[in-house]
C-alpha cells in the first residue's frame, strides 16, 4: 500500500510535466490522447480501488473484482503502454511505422493547363518586364527589371539581355531562393533581386527592398 502511493506520489508529476509540454491540447493527435487517456484511467482506476478497499461495504460487494488480477494489475500495465506510446511519438517511430504524420507544407502547384503568352522578336528598354505567363523567345532587354512571382514557369529562348540583371518579386519564398543562390556564389556580382514592400534582403552586397 505504501509502495503504491509512493509510485503515485513520484509519477504523477512526471505526468503533468509531461502533460505541460502539450498544454494545447487541439494540437494532440490520436496516439497523443489515447496515451494521456491510459494515464487518466490507470489513476482512475487506483483512485477506485483505494475507495473501494477503504468502505466496508463496497469492499464486500466487489470483493470479486479487487481480488481480480486484472484489476490489481491494470494501472502499471497501462503506465507502461502511455509511457511507451509517448517515447516512440516523441521520437517518430510511431508515424513511420503507421503513417500518421505531421502537417504538411502545401506549395502552389503550376496549373497542367498552362499557355503562356508569346512574345517574340520585340525590344524592351528601362521598364519593368513580366515573367510569369509568359514566353520571351529572340527578344532583347536593355536595363530592365524583370518581376517573377513563381506562378508559372520561366521561359526564354534565344533573347540577349544588356546592362545590370535585376529582378523584383512580390513572392518572399522566390526572393528567399535568390538569396540562397546569391549566398552559393551561383548568381552573378550585377544581380540583384527586390522584394516586396517591406521586406529587405542583403543578396547583391547592399540591402535591397522595394
Amino acid at each position: 500500500m505504501l509502495a503504491l502511493r509512493l509510485f503515485w506520489l513520484l509519477y504523477l508529476p512526471i505526468i503533468f510535466i509531461c502533460a505541460s509540454w502539450r498544454l494545447d491540447m487541439k494540437d494532440w493527435d490520436f496516439w497523443m490522447w489515447l496515451a494521456y487517456g491510459m494515464l487518466a484511467i490507470a489513476a482512475t482506476i487506483t483512485a477506485a480501488d483505494q475507495g473501494i478497499k477503504s468502505t466496508e461495504g463496497l469492499k464486500l460487494s466487489l470483493s470479486w473484482l479487487i481480488s481480480n488480477n486484472i484489476w490489481a494489475f491494470s494501472p502499471i500495465l497501462l503506465i507502461i503502454l502511455a509511457t511507451t506510446l509517448l517515447l516512440l511519438h516523441d521520437f517518430g517511430y510511431i508515424v513511420a511505422a503507421t503513417g500518421v504524420s505531421e502537417k504538411k507544407t502545401e506549395f502552389v502547384k503550376w496549373s497542367d493547363n498552362y499557355a503562356p503568352v508569346s512574345i517574340v522578336g520585340k525590344t524592351f528598354r528601362n521598364i519593368e518586364v513580366e515573367l510569369d505567363g509568359k514566353y520571351y523567345s529572340e527578344c532583347k532587354f536593355y536595363n530592365v527589371t524583370f518581376k517573377y512571382n513563381g506562378t508559372t514557369p520561366i521561359q526564354f529562348s534565344h533573347n540577349s539581355i544588356s546592362g545590370p540583371i535585376l529582378f523584383k518579386t512580390d513572392n518572399q519564398s522566390i526572393l528567399g531562393t535568390f538569396a540562397m543562390l546569391k549566398g552559393l556564389k551561383a548568381l552573378g556580382d550585377n544581380f540583384a533581386v527586390y522584394g516586396p514592400p517591406g521586406i529587405e534582403k542583403q543578396i547583391d552586397g547592399s540591402m535591397v527592398d522595394q
